[in-house]
C-alpha cells in the first residue's frame, strides 16, 4: 500500500514537472521568435505597441490638421501673395487640390522607405545584414518567419554604426542605414522598409541629389527641397501597403545612392527643420531637375486628362519660334555653359520601332499602318512638349505627356550634348523641350527623325545647376527657392 502510494506520488511529480517543462519551452520558444538578440542586433516581430504607436502618428496627423482650421479662422486675412503667371495655370487638378489641403505630420516624426532590390524591384529573394563585423542572413525560410511576417532589426546601441545591407549595392559600395529596418515576407519575396527620423532621412538624400561639389547655399536649397517633397508625400504615401512614403529610386528622392559627406551633412544641419510653404500657406510642390534649357514647365505637363481635353490644333508660328529659340544659346541664361543646355539627337528608327516603343507602354491601340509624319501639336506654356502625334497610312494616334514622348522618341544611341561629348540616351530623351525633323523615303514613309532639344529633366521646380550658379553668384538658399518657386517662403 505504501509502496503504490510512493509510486502516485512520483507520477504526480513527474507530471507536474513534465507540464511546467512544456509551459517553459512554450514561453522560450515564443520570446525566441518575438525577441532575439543576433550579436549587436535586436531583432523584434511586430507588436500591439508598433500598431499603437503608428495609430498615434495617425492621430497627431489628424490633430495637426485641426490646428491648421483653427490657424486659418483665427487669421482670416486676404493673401496679398502675387500670382505666379509663369507656374500656375487657371485650375488645379483635384488632386493636387487634395494633396494641399493637408497638413503634413511634423519634421520630428519617422519617415519610412522602401528599399529595392538592386534590379529596382519591391521584392529581395535574401537579406544580408552586418553589423561590428557580424552578419545576420534571412530568408523567407528564416525561423523569425514561424510565429510571424514581419520583423523589425535595430542596432543594440543608438550610438554605433548603423546596419549595413551587404544584399544591396549603391554607386559607393553597400549602403549603411541608420534607425529601423522591417522586413516583411510575402509570397513573392521579402520586403525591406526602413523607419528614421526625417533629417537623417534627407542626409542620406542630399549627396545622391545634388554633388557635394557644388556651393553650400545651392545645397541647403536642396536639403529644404528633400525635406519639403517627403513632408509632401506623407499625404499620399507612395506604399501604402506596406505603410511607406517613399522608396529610394528616382521614383521619389534618391536615398544613400552616394555616400554621405561632412559637407552635405551640415547643409542639412543649417536648414534643420525647414519646409517651403507656397503663398498659400501650403507645402511648395518642391519638384526639382538638373538642368534647365532657359524655360521652365509646371505639373500639369503630367496630367494626360488635362492634356487630351486642350485644343491641340498646333500652330506652326508656335512651332517656329520654340525652334529658334531651343536652336540658340541666350547670354542671360544662367546655364548656358552647361552641358544639357542644349543637345542634338539623331535615328534611323522607322515604324516598328516606333510600334515597339508604344505598344511598350500601351500608347496606342493598334497599329495605323506605317508611319508618315510626328509631329508636337500641343506644348506646356514654358514649351514643354505635351503631346505628340504619329500621323500613318491609316490613320492617326496621339502620345500624351511628356515622359510618354521622352520614351517613344528615345530610340538608343547617343544625344550630342553642347560642349560636343555624348550621352546614352536610355529611356528617355533628357527632356521634352524639344523639336521634331523628320525623314522619309520616296514613298513618303519615315526612315528617322533629328531633334533639337535643351535641358535635362522634366523642367518643373528648381533647376539644381541654376541653384549652383545663383549661389556662385551670391545669393543664398532663400533667395534661391523664392526664384524658382514664386511666392514661396522657408519656415
Amino acid at each position: 500500500m505504501e509502496k503504490r502510494r510512493i509510486t502516485t506520488y512520483i507520477i504526480i511529480w513527474f507530471i507536474i514537472i513534465l507540464i511546467w517543462f512544456l509551459f517553459c519551452y512554450g514561453k522560450l520558444e515564443e520570446a525566441y521568435y518575438s525577441y532575439s538578440s543576433v550579436g549587436s542586433l535586436t531583432v523584434t516581430k511586430e507588436t500591439e505597441e508598433t500598431q499603437i504607436q503608428e495609430n498615434t502618428m495617425e492621430k497627431a496627423k489628424a490633430d495637426e490638421i485641426k490646428t491648421e482650421e483653427t490657424y486659418k479662422r483665427e487669421n482670416n486675412t486676404e493673401n496679398t501673395a502675387k500670382d505666379n503667371t509663369e507656374n500656375v495655370t487657371e485650375t488645379e487638378s483635384e488632386e493636387t487640390m487634395t494633396r494641399n489641403t493637408m497638413l503634413p505630420a511634423k519634421t520630428d516624426s519617422n519617415i519610412r522607405v522602401l528599399l529595392l532590390n538592386d534590379q529596382g524591384n519591391v521584392y529581395h529573394d535574401e537579406i544580408i545584414l552586418e553589423h561590428r563585423k557580424e552578419t545576420l542572413h534571412i530568408t523567407e525560410s528564416s525561423p523569425y518567419f514561424q510565429k510571424t511576417d514581419k520583423i523589425r532589426i535595430s542596432k543594440m546601441s543608438s550610438f554605433e554604426e548603423g546596419i549595413k545591407v551587404l544584399s544591396i549595392n549603391k554607386m559607393y559600395g553597400n549602403p549603411v542605414y541608420e534607425g529601423v529596418l522591417e522586413i516583411q515576407k510575402e509570397e513573392e519575396g521579402l520586403i525591406l522598409v526602413n523607419e528614421l527620423s526625417l533629417e537623417t532621412y534627407v542626409k542620406g538624400v542630399l549627396p545622391g541629389e545634388m554633388s557635394a561639389g557644388f556651393p553650400m547655399e545651392a545645397l541647403k536649397a536642396q536639403a529644404v527641397c528633400a525635406r519639403t517633397y517627403a513632408m509632401m508625400k506623407k499625404a499620399e504615401p507612395a506604399y501604402p501597403n506596406y505603410n511607406a512614403i517613399v522608396d529610394d529610386s528616382i521614383s521619389s528622392q534618391v536615398y544613400m545612392y552616394q555616400e554621405r559627406s561632412e559637407k552635405t551633412d551640415r547643409a542639412v544641419e543649417e536648414t534643420k527643420s525647414e519646409l517651403l510653404y507656397g503663398s498659400d500657406r501650403q507645402l511648395e510642390e518642391c519638384y526639382y531637375y538638373s538642368t534647365s534649357c532657359g524655360k521652365s514647365a509646371t505639373c500639369h505637363v503630367w496630367d494626360i486628362d488635362a492634356i487630351s481635353k486642350k485644343d491641340k490644333t498646333g500652330s506652326e508660328e508656335v512651332e517656329k519660334e520654340f525652334r529658334a529659340f531651343i536652336s540658340n544659346t541666350i547670354d542671360s541664361h544662367l546655364e548656358k555653359n552647361e552641358p544639357f543646355y542644349r543637345w542634338t539627337y539623331e535615328t534611323k528608327a522607322a515604324s516598328d520601332d516606333l510600334y515597339d516603343k508604344c505598344m511598350e507602354r500601351n500608347l496606342c491601340d493598334k497599329n495605323y499602318g506605317k508611319i508618315k509624319d510626328i509631329k508636337i501639336i500641343c506644348r506646356e506654356n514654358g514649351g514643354a512638349a505635351e503631346c505628340m502625334e504619329m500621323v500613318c497610312e491609316k490613320g492617326s494616334f496621339q502620345i500624351l505627356g511628356e515622359y510618354n514622348i521622352r520614351f517613344v522618341l528615345s530610340q538608343g544611341g547617343n544625344v550630342i550634348l553642347k560642349n560636343g561629348k555624348t550621352y546614352d540616351t536610355g529611356e528617355l530623351l533628357p527632356s521634352s523641350f524639344l523639336t521634331i525633323s523628320c525623314k522619309h523615303n520616296k514613298k513618303g514613309y519615315l526612315t528617322g527623325y533629328e531633334i533639337i532639344g535643351g535641358g535635362f529633366g522634366h523642367g518643373i521646380g528648381m533647376s539644381q545647376n541654376g541653384a549652383k550658379y545663383m549661389a556662385q553668384a551670391g545669393n543664398n538658399y532663400i533667395e534661391i527657392l523664392q526664384t524658382y518657386y514664386k511666392g514661396s517662403y522657408v519656415k
